[in-house]
């Protein structure tokens, strides 16, 4: 089975994926390899998620190369070119596989630059979580809207009275 499946206990970055581009540039490790479907299982780290993919759409992870999750905050390193970013941090928005740079949404720019691995590391958050989530609102915040809205609709309903009492009491009172 080893000559068939050489990948098995590798680690590998996956590419090249249609149907899951946001993990384009994960890492994982091969555990196995399905002879019935022709594919790999890959344990997607960090976490524990299992999936099977074909052979094409992995590649060996060179030694040492750090890799990151999609939607990750990281801090740029440097860079010579551009020594301004050098110090900023951004979210990881994409891989571009036939560049080999990943896509990051520097904080404050408007469009992603194309950084390479090597020029990234993992923003130090203290207390802040490393990957995006959305903030639910607080208790104090959703009375506030729903009072809101109450006058609001308070509001709306005061003007149809008043729009009903100069009109003769409604337009429906007409059969």
């Amino acid at each position: 089975m080893e000559a068939r499946a050489p990948l098995i206990g590798e680690l590998v970055l996956l590419r090249d994926l249609i149907t899951r581009p946001e993990i384009n540039g994960a890492r994982g490790k091969v555990l196995s390899f399905d002879e019935q479907s022709g594919r790999y299982v890959v344990r997607l780290q960090p976490g524990a998620e299992h999936i099977a993919l074909r052979a094409a759409n992995l590649q060996v992870a060179c030694a040492g190369q750090q890799s990151f999750e999609m939607q990750s905050r990281v801090k740029v390193h440097g860079l010579m070119g551009r020594a301004d970013l050098n110090g900023k941090c951004g979210l990881v928005a994409f891989w571009d596989e036939g560049k080999r740079r990943y896509g990051v949404q520097i904080d404050g720019v408007i469009a992603p630059i194309l950084l390479r691995a090597a020029n990234l590391e993992v923003e130090d958050l203290g207390k802040r979580q490393a990957k995006w989530e959305p903030e639910w609102r607080s208790r104090e915040i959703e009375a506030h809207i729903e009072a809101e809205e109450k006058a609001y609709l308070e509001q709306l309903a005061k003007k149809d009275a008043s729009m009903g009492s100069m009109f003769g009491n409604g337009i429906d009172q007409q059969h």
